[in-house]
């Protein structure tokens, strides 16, 4: 995305990541409009002094205050070397939601400026076509007709999931490697809390005698033993996705990009340590009840 030099009102100038959209735009990509309205077919072809902005640039460049109706000013490029919208100061008419806007690893744009274009304009670079149904055939007519129109001119067609699966491909390689290793931490996970737990019910084996002793029944002890285990498991597992849940939020921050958080993996991880414990405390209960009070008293 390029840069260009803006001045919020009663601010400081400083660089902010532009594009030139027609409207449609973000319907078509399925960007929200947070506030406010999108450009129209006119103001478009009239390049209009008009923008919307992300919601991350609204909160820099305005923080604390309604982002509608401010206004921005254009400062003159410092190079040649890029384009930069005709108008000095514009008007902002929406605000939008936080999109990546280059590559992936860029992560979410700190800052978006939006200015009105139609697809006429001679700086316009893409054309993006939303289609229904079956994709490979709707491809091929867009680019017979673009071809037709434009014959001397060099013209490539591909799907908006082609282009982005050159960027998504090293992150699914990641993700399919590091499927083994958490698997294996799964594993590990509740060999730990099983054996820890198990070590700690069998610690018990003279409480469990001294309670049989004293007329509890076996069934009313592997209940209290293994509720109790349940709790403390559910316990620690609530804390561990609280933890997870700040650390995936300090990586968030460093690395500006935004975490994909999966409800169902967070919630089988939990059950695993919460299943474990009941396992690790049910099956030692129900051996040292099975003994004798006298065996179990007289037990180290």
């Amino acid at each position: 995305m390029p840069l260009l030099r803006v001045t919020p009102q009663a601010g400081v100038t400083q660089s902010a990541g532009f594009m030139a959209v027609s409207p449609g735009y973000f319907d078509t990509l399925g960007v929200r409009v947070l506030r406010g309205r999108e450009f129209t077919r006119a103001e478009a072809e009239q390049h209009a002094a008009l923008i919307l902005v992300s919601e991350a640039t609204a909160r820099l460049f305005w923080p604390g205050r309604d982002p509608i109706d401010q206004k921005l000013d254009i400062a003159p490029p410092l190079t040649d070397r890029h384009r930069q919208p005709a108008v000095t100061r514009a008007t902002v008419i929406g605000i939008v939601e936080d999109v990546v806007n280059g590559t992936l690893l860029d992560g979410v744009a700190r800052t978006s400026v939006y200015f009105p274009a139609v697809a006429a304009d001679p700086e316009a670079g893409w054309l993006l076509v939303r289609t229904h149904g079956d994709a490979a055939v709707p491809e091929n007519r867009i680019a017979k007709a673009l071809r037709d129109a434009h014959p001397a001119t060099a013209i490539e067609v591909g799907a908006l999931r082609q282009h982005a699966a050159v960027q998504v491909w090293s992150f699914r390689l990641f993700s399919n490697a590091s499927s083994l290793p958490a698997a294996i931490g799964l594993l590990l996970a509740f060999a730990g809390v099983y054996g820890v737990v198990a070590f700690l019910m069998t610690q018990r084996t003279r409480e469990f005698g001294i309670r049989m002793a004293l007329g509890a029944t076996a069934g009313r002890i592997v209940r209290n033993v293994v509720s109790t285990a349940i709790r403390t498991a559910t316990l620690a597992a609530v804390l561990g996705l609280f933890g997870t849940a700040g650390i995936m939020r300090g990586i968030a921050a460093i690395s500006g990009l935004r975490p994909v958080i999966s409800p169902s993996i967070y919630t089988a991880g939990a059950v695993i340590v919460v299943v474990a414990a009941a396992i690790a405390s049910l099956i030692p209960a129900m051996r040292a009840t099975k003994l004798d009070p006298s065996a179990a008293l007289r037990a180290d």
